[in-house]
């Protein structure tokens, strides 16, 4: 795994920099033209930030590359397929703002970064909802479990990432 690829999995999945992974992810199919994982993950981000012809285009690179996949790795690039051949969820805020470093700059009232955190979770950007649902939280209520929810499924599909090769 490149480093890219490492700091573009950490920035998506731990942090919510949406801007910053994806040109992390980029770089690093770039340097990896033929490796299925990073062409698929790359696929996965422009989907959730609305660049729907550039995810299938990435798809089709993982696709093209599949026989380098573990059996598990081909199990979820299948799976996966019916889910980006569709527009994502809704978004409160347009695709370019789904990302923790625009957000911040917004001054957003808690409610909205609860829109941001449900529409961000749709569109398994963990990190980002993980720190929605943090920002969110007036009062302590189920958005605690919320956010430790997405915590735990950020940690899962990065680690579903690592037993694709």
């Amino acid at each position: 795994m490149s480093d890219d690829f490492a700091e573009a999995n950490r920035l998506w999945f731990e942090e919510g920099a949406s801007g910053r992974a994806l040109a992390l992810y980029e770089r690093a199919a770039e340097a990896a033209p033929d490796d299925p994982v990073v062409h698929f993950q790359l696929a996965r981000a422009l989907w959730a930030l609305g660049q729907l012809e550039r995810a299938a285009a990435e798809l089709a690179v993982a696709e093209a590359n599949a026989d380098r996949l573990s059996p598990l790795g081909r199990t979820l690039l299948e799976r996966a397929r019916a889910k980006l051949a569709m527009p994502p969820p809704d978004a409160p805020v347009p695709t370019d703002q789904l990302d923790v470093d625009v957000l911040e700059r917004l001054g957003l009232p808690p409610e909205r970064w609860l829109d941001i955190a449900f529409a961000a979770r749709r569109r398994d950007m963990f990190g980002l909802a993980a720190h929605a649902f943090a920002r969110g939280m007036t009062v302590q209520m189920l958005e605690d479990d919320d956010e430790h929810e997405m915590r735990e499924a950020a940690h899962l599909a990065r680690d579903a990432l690592a037993v694709m090769w």
